[in-house]
């Protein structure tokens, strides 16, 4: 996992993210895939559901996996403050159910991910427990890792997408549509934010989802949501 020779801007690949101890959501949503290279993870395979063990055992087999916030607090009890009482009981109770090697799997984990011109995170690229919002929010980001033109996000449990123009520096939030979203995107002019959904426990009337990244060329990809019906 994490093998910094990946090349995932010349093959398709899948990007999940909150699975939080759901493996069954996972499967549900791996139905409506069409077949990639490679899978990556963006964080909280822990915390909520009831089967975390299970949730790690799938977790494995994902070529990048990112750390996020409940993986965080499940390894490091004293953060358990900062969560909710709900998430803090359901991270206590699985740090007694999981299994020595799954637990180990969790700390394997890294914080981001960067391939060449993408950067995979979970809340922010700083921060886990973090969340990028608005445009106010989002701004910052993009200049502040100004090598990045493809940035991919969880931890909102919601789907969006964000472009930056590269001339004019306008952000702009375009539609995502369900069940299915398919959107080109044109790296040469824009600059884009995807906020992943989540696998589990979805908000603000979204349904449990994934993203896929398949290449045109070396200057356009196409980006397409999947959710469940």
């Amino acid at each position: 996992m994490n093998d910094p020779n990946i090349a995932l801007e010349k093959h398709s690949f899948v990007v999940v993210s909150d699975i939080h101890a759901d493996p069954t959501s996972l499967d549900n949503v791996y139905k409506r895939i069409p077949t990639v290279r490679y899978d990556v993870f963006l964080g909280d395979v822990v915390g909520y559901g009831s089967k975390p063990n299970e949730a790690v055992e799938k977790l494995k087999r994902f070529n990048v996996g990112i750390r996020g916030n409940h993986e965080d607090g499940l390894l490091n009890p004293s953060k358990l403050s900062q969560f909710s009482s709900g998430a803090s009981e359901s991270l206590e109770r699985h740090i007694e159910e999981l299994t020595q090697e799954n637990t180990d799997s969790l700390d394997q984990l890294t914080s981001q991910f960067r391939r060449k011109n993408m950067l995979f995170y979970h809340g922010t690229p700083d921060s886990a427990y973090e969340i990028i919002m608005n445009e106010d929010s989002t701004k910052p980001v993009f200049d502040e890792n100004p090598d990045v033109d493809l940035f991919f996000g969880g931890h909102m449990h919601i789907p969006r997408l964000v472009t930056m123009n590269k001339k004019t520096g306008v952000i702009d939030f375009p539609d995502i549509n369900s069940v299915y979203s398919r959107h080109v995107l044109d790296l040469q002019n824009f600059r884009y934010m995807v906020n992943v959904p989540s696998i589990s426990r979805p908000r603000m009337g979204t349904k449990p989802g994934a993203c896929t990244i398949h290449h045109s060329s070396d200057s356009e990809k196409i980006l397409n949501f999947y959710f469940t019906d």
